[in-house]
């Protein structure tokens, strides 16, 4: 039997996370950097760093804390609920992870991940190509050698953080394989554009026209094997951050139910609507389950490409089903610009297709499942 519960110091660090956003603001700071637009809050972000979560997972080697997938899973669950908008997740964790295995053999990205853990420096992640399609088969943005040094050329969209950005951390068609280079957003060829988006989360497109790679990160051509773990454990917070968005949404949708008062009778009395919020309560519980038992498995070493998916998957469908389900509780109410449910719901959808969607992380599942029992019977 596995236990893959949080454990004595984790449950603190949560408790700690829930009292830091709440003193940050909690859902009144999410509306107000959504009213800003394309925002996220320094000062809450300087806490983070005085707490040292975003060298939490960081090798103690480079100057982190060596800790897991789970201690980080605390944290992120408690962004969750409240909304929070920080570049942990995309720099901490993805960026960190990778840049961790290129580490003990270059100086300067050894250099560049200590100062990541330090909280001095940001690096962006930039996957997406405009095709929508971020994953080793569907990198298009190229990487062009020559006597005067490796080039990037190529557009990457939605990538998060490239505004407050020290370095991107981009995928480059390599010759038959992909390089994973670090590229300076400052640089000569690099244009930054903000992108208007559903939550206002601070998302740009990058255009990269013959730019001058500032370090490859690992081999040429094998960049995705550095990569792909990074996503796994990005992918997993993901799902912590959904899972906690869905337990502030129960609350928000059982308190609404008991107090709102139709034909005489609190809604929550009819069966229809508990068995919205037992949708919620569902969706929130297993999304929990199925991401902390995948993060478990990546800590203790364990096979865990089959959970990975299998939770980013359920936390995908999920992220859509219990906000739409929230909706039909509140009715029109919470389609007001003053109802907070709208800021889940807009993040939500970000969740859902962040770091893969429901159609990737189902063909990861099947390709897992074959990997692991064959293929079926015909």
């Amino acid at each position: 039997m596995f236990d893959f519960e949080l454990d004595d110091g984790q449950l603190e660090l949560r408790a700690a996370a829930r009292r830091v956003f709440d003193q940050a603001g909690g859902l009144a700071l999410a509306r107000r950097l959504f009213e800003l637009g394309g925002g996220f809050a320094p000062e809450l972000w300087q806490t983070m760093i005085a707490l040292d979560w975003v060298g939490l997972a960081v090798p103690v080697a480079f100057g982190g804390s060596g800790g897991g997938v789970l201690d980080l899973y605390a944290v992120c669950v408690e962004s969750g609920r409240a909304v929070a908008s920080s570049p942990l997740i995309p720099s901490s964790v993805v960026a960190a992870h990778a840049l961790a295995g290129a580490a003990p053999g270059n100086a300067r990205v050894a250099e560049l991940l200590g100062r990541l853990a330090a909280g001095a420096a940001i690096v962006a992640p930039a996957l997406v190509e405009p095709s929508g399609v971020w994953d080793e088969r569907g990198v298009e943005t190229r990487l062009v050698r020559g006597a005067g040094g490796a080039r990037v050329t190529g557009t990457k969209v939605v990538v998060p953080f490239a505004d407050v950005a020290e370095r991107l951390l981009v995928t480059a068609r390599d010759g038959d394989g992909v390089s994973l280079v670090l590229v300076d957003p400052a640089a000569t060829g690099v244009s930054v554009t903000p992108a208007d988006n559903l939550a206002s989360l601070p998302l740009s497109a990058v255009v990269m026209d013959g730019v001058e790679v500032d370090e490859l990160v690992g081999r040429e051509g094998a960049g995705w094997s550095l990569l792909a773990p990074a996503l796994a454990r990005g992918a997993v917070l993901r799902a912590a951050e959904t899972a906690g968005a869905g337990e502030r949404i129960l609350e928000m949708v059982v308190e609404y139910a008991k107090d709102r008062s139709q034909f005489g009778r609190a809604i929550g009395s009819y069966q229809a609507v508990q068995y919205l919020c037992t949708d919620i309560g569902i969706d929130s519980h297993l999304t929990n389950l199925l991401a902390r038992r995948a993060a478990w498995l990546i800590d203790t070493g364990r096979p865990s490409q089959r959970a990975v998916a299998a939770a980013k998957l359920y936390a995908s469908r999920s992220a859509a089903h219990m906000t739409h389900q929230a909706h039909e509780v509140f009715a029109g109410v919470a389609f007001m610009m003053e109802h907070d449910l709208h800021l889940f719901t807009r993040h939500a959808k970000y969740w859902e297709h962040d770091l893969g969607d429901v159609r990737h992380h189902r063909e990861e599942l099947v390709g897992a499942l074959r990997t692991e029992f064959g293929e079926p019977p015909r």
